[in-house]
């Protein structure tokens, strides 16, 4: 069962299991968004929230991304050599995601086809729809 994040502590443990971050980074990126704040937050959830303003706007994260991660969801985000970023149209087992290529960086438009929810990760396939 998942585990959702409700703290800033919680949502780097997340974040780095997902891969999509590494701790070292993550680390860095708690520090500076501590040192830019101007405040203390009040509560845990409005840091957790200003926290994840923070890595969107640094483009870290991508909203989709960071909705799952809340929800407690670290797994998925790579297929071959892409990592999905959003997804811009259609429902599992066939999606359209905007990815970005992890050894050029090249942002592109990926179909995801995925024969059943239960298929191991060897099964999904995928293509490059435009880039």
């Amino acid at each position: 069962m998942s585990t959702r994040a409700n703290t800033v502590s919680t949502f780097c443990d997340i974040v780095a299991n997902s891969r999509l971050i590494t701790r070292d980074h993550l680390c860095c990126l708690v520090n500076r968004f501590q040192n830019q704040s101007k405040r203390p937050e009040e509560n845990q959830a409005e840091e957790l929230k200003a926290f994840l303003d923070f890595l969107i706007d640094a483009d870290e994260l991508t909203l989709w991304q960071t909705d799952l991660l809340l929800m407690g969801k670290h797994k998925g985000f790579f297929i071959g050599d892409y990592v999905l970023l959003t997804r811009l149209s259609g429902l599992l087992p066939r999606a359209i995601f905007e990815a970005r290529e992890t050894k050029t960086g090249k942002i592109v438009s990926l179909e995801i086809n995925v024969p059943s929810m239960s298929s191991p990760q060897k099964d999904i396939t995928h293509r490059v729809v435009s880039d």
